[in-house]
This record gives C-alpha cells, sequence and structure tokens, in this order.
C-alpha cells in the first residue's frame, strides 16, 4: 500500500492523509501540529467529497478518526462510520478494519468499556495478511489509551504484546513505532514505581536519532519525574523540552501535570498552580484522568481543583476528600507512590504511612513534603483530639471510634491495619487503648459496648 502508515499516523500529531490522487490534495496534507492537521484533513475532505466517493474520500476519513482519537473527540466515531461505509462499498479490507477500530476506540475513551471489542479488532488486524501494519496501529493505540485511563495492569499486557509484535517483523514502517511503544512502557514503569528500569529504558530511547517531538515526550516525562521525585537533577530543561514538543495536543496535559508535579515537589506550591491551571480547560468524562491528574496536584498546591471531575477515577475521590478510598485505588492499580500521595490527604497515620513509602521508594522529595504535612498536622493534633475526646464520653479519638467500629465488625488487628492504611502494630496499639479506656477487658467486651452505642 506504500502509505508509511506507522511512522506518520501512530501518535505524531499529524497523521497524514493517506492515498489521494488529486494533485490539489497533495498540497493539503496535515502538517506539524494537531490544529493544524485537523484544519488540513478537513480541507482536504471538503474537496474529495466534491469529487464523490471514492477510496481516497474512505481514506481521508480514516486520517480524520485518527486524529479525532488522539484528541479524544467523540467525533471519531462519525468519520469511522463514514469511512467504514465506503470501505464496504469499494471492498477495501484496510479501511474497514481501521474503521472498527476507531469505532471501538471511540467507545474506550467516552465510557472506559469496549476494551474487549477494540482488542478484538486489533488482534483480527495483526493475523491478517495484509493487514499487519494496521494492527501495529491499533495496538500502539490500545496501550497507549490503557495508559492515559490509568489501567496500568492492561497497559503491560497489551505493551508488552505490541512490542512482541514489532520485534518479530523486519519492516522500514515499524522503525518509528517501537520508540513509542519502549516510550509508553516506561511511562508504565514510572507509575509502577519500577523507576530505575523506566529511566535506563527513557535514556536508551532518546539516544535514538530521527525521533519526531512527539515520540520524546513520554522518554522526557519519565526521566523527569523520577528524578524530581528523587531530588535529583536537572529537571526543568526536560520538562521544558517536553512542553515545546506537546504544544498544541493532547499530550500536553500530562506534561503540565508533571511540571505541577515537579514544582510541588521542590516547594514552589505558585508554580505547581499555575502549572495545573491547564486543567480548568478541559472537562467531560474522555478527559477525567488526564484533567484528574492536573486538578490533584493543584490542590496539593493549595489552589482550586475545579468543579467538574464527573468520572469515578482515583483523583476524583482525592479531590473529594476520600484519601482512604483513593488509597486504596492506587493500590489495586499497582501504584504505591500515587496511593501515597493520596494518603497526605488523611489524618497523622496516613501521612506517616506515606512518608514511609516515600522513603521506601527514595522519593527524597516527596518524603520531605510528606514531613512537613506531618509536622503541620502534629502542630494541630492537640487541640483537634481535645475537641474529639470531649465529644466521647470514654475519651475515645475519631480514630479510635474507627477502630472501635471495625473491631466491633469482627475484623483483626491486620484487617483494620489493611483498611485504615495503617501498620498492624498500630491497629493494635489503639485496640489496647480503646479496651484500656473503656474499662474492658477483651476484644468481645469492646465490640459489645460500641454494639449498645447509638449509631
Amino acid at each position: 500500500m506504500g502509505r508509511r502508515l506507522l511512522e506518520r499516523e501512530v501518535l505524531v500529531a499529524n497523521p497524514a492523509a493517506v492515498g489521494y490522487p488529486h494533485p490539489e490534495a497533495e498540497d493539503l496534507r496535515p502538517l506539524g501540529r494537531p490544529a493544524e492537521a485537523m484544519q488540513a484533513a478537513h480541507a482536504s475532505l471538503r474537496l474529495l467529497e466534491e469529487l464523490g466517493p471514492s477510496p481516497q474520500l474512505a481514506w481521508s476519513l480514516i486520517n480524520l478518526a485518527h486524529i479525532a482519537a488522539l484528541a479524544l473527540d467523540p467525533a471519531c466515531a462519525r468519520y469511522a462510520a463514514r469511512a467504514r461505509t465506503l470501505g464496504d462499498q469499494f471492498r477495501d479490507p484496510a479501511v474497514v478494519i481501521r474503521a472498527r477500530g476507531y469505532a471501538a476506540l471511540t467507545t474506550v475513551f467516552c465510557t472506559d468499556t469496549g476494551w474487549d471489542e477494540f482488542e478484538a479488532v486489533w488482534r483480527e488486524a495483526a493475523a491478517t495478511p495484509g493487514l499487519e501494519e494496521h494492527g501495529g496501529i491499533l495496538g500502539v493505540l490500545i496501550g497507549m489509551f490503557a495508559v492515559v485511563r490509568g489501567d496500568f495492569g492492561r497497559a503491560e499486557s497489551y505493551l508488552a504484546e505490541a512490542a512482541a509484535f514489532h520485534h518479530d517483523r523486519d519492516h522500514r514502517d515499524l522503525a518509528m513505532v517501537r520508540p513509542l511503544v519502549a516510550g509508553l512502557q516506561a511511562l508504565t514503569g514510572l507509575s509502577r514505581c519500577d523507576w530505575t528500569p523506566a529511566a535506563l529504558a527513557a535514556e536508551q530511547i532518546l539516544t535514538r536519532p530521527g525521533l519526531t517531538p512527539q515520540h520524546r515526550i513520554a522518554p522526557l516525562l519519565t526521566i523527569a519525574l523520577i528524578r524530581a521525585r528523587r531530588g535529583e537533577e536537572p529537571v526543568w530543561p526536560l520538562l521544558d523540552e517536553a512542553l515545546d514538543c506537546a504544544r498544541g495536543c493532547l499530550l500536553r496535559l500530562p506534561v503540565c501535570a508533571a511540571r505541577a508535579e515537579a514544582a510541588w515537589l521542590a516547594g514552589d506550591d505558585e508554580s505547581a498552580r499555575h502549572s495545573a491551571a491547564e486543567a480548568l480547560t478541559v472537562s467531560g468524562t474522555a478527559y477525567a484522568w488526564l484533567g484528574g491528574s492536573l486538578r490533584r496536584w493543584a490542590l496539593l498546591a493549595g489552589g482550586r481543583s475545579g468543579t467538574d471531575v464527573i468520572a469515578a477515577t482515583p483523583y476524583e475521590l482525592e479531590i473529594n476528600g476520600d484519601w482512604c478510598a483513593a488509597t486504596q485505588e492506587w493500590v489495586l492499580r499497582g501504584c504505591p507512590y500515587d496511593a501515597a500521595v493520596a494518603q497526605l490527604g488523611g489524618d497523622t497515620d496516613a501521612v506517616e504511612a506515606a512518608l514511609g513509602t516515600f522513603r521506601q521508594l527514595g522519593a527524597r522529595s516527596a518524603a520531605r513534603r510528606a514531613q512537613q504535612r506531618l509536622d503541620h498536622l502534629r502542630g494541630r493534633d492537640p487541640d483537634r483530639r481535645r475537641k474529639d475526646t470531649s465529644a466521647d464520653p470514654h475519651g475515645l479519638t475519631k480514630r479510635q471510634r474507627d477502630v472501635l467500629e471495625l473491631l466491633a465488625s469482627g475484623h483483626s488487628d491486620a484487617e483494620i491495619a489493611t483498611a485504615l492504611y495503617i501498620s498492624i502494630k498500630t491497629a493494635n496499639t489503639h485496640v489496647c487503648a480503646i479496651m484500656a479506656k473503656l474499662g474492658v477487658h477483651n476484644r468481645t467486651q469492646a465490640a459489645a459496648y460500641a454494639y449498645h452505642q447509638p449509631r
């Protein structure tokens, strides 16, 4: 087919409209940025529509669907539907498979459902002779969107399969896809706290010649954030380059979030709020993860977090003050650093646990912020505890009442520790203190006391 599909279309902000036979359309191939790409693609589409149905019109619609997908634009499904109709008409299986893929992808980024359907289309394309290149495109897209949606277990699986697919094929059109897959794998390693191998992989990617600016974003962010969390330098030259590479495209949001985090880690809350202000320009379910990350750093830096967090993400839980549920969500996703960040919104025990996690990870800058938070809480604790204990006839603190409620439900010290994100030793200390204050001799008596209290 000779369209150099992968290097021109996958996550590069200027996926090319392909296969135009008309000279006037050739001059309207998408330019360097997504906004320019969309304008040029629409111009090409208008020219081709005037000439009537054709295979070239079908590919123009596929091009628009691709650009819309990278912008999380629901119009992707509309372009895909039109392209599929033409693909069926002209019996072009490549158009049909791509159209099916983009339709399924729209469901994924708009509703976080439809993964199985997209996966089936991707694997069908990869296994069909003559459609392997399109399978390569769809494989990168499904891995990328799994990362964007914070589904890192799924991302690891998809990206490993995509990497193996590209490794087994010696095709020049795959040359620009391999570093893209590797970059997404590095970002996944960053989220999973596999920082040393992620940093090494990212550094290797950046040494490759001929990378487009968009291919450099993921490795730049990976290295910059690992250094920022560890308190190492340089950080900002990498983030400045990433911002320049991402101007005008979807990836500006994770870049802004990374800059906000780095500023917060450095203790520069004003700069963190400024970087996170990008969150005020995005909304909707498709942007729940990207916008949620920005809102989190705005909140931690003392700014406005926004009010239109509408999807059930750990970020929403953090922003709404449910740090315990947010922590649990991050733990389930295999993201200990993010779980510790969520714990910073909790009480002294939670922040102590976060501090321990940061120290274990070697995240010195994050540990410093956690220590500042801990010092602040400890400075307020005497007054708060006096208010808490005065409201309880036996002088139980709020935390002790939480422990008592779990104890009364039959939970062991280990289960209480897991539920409240504290150590087993701390849970046992609370249980002993509760029994002493209640004047009871065992857990059963303490549970009986709790059972007879008004709810």
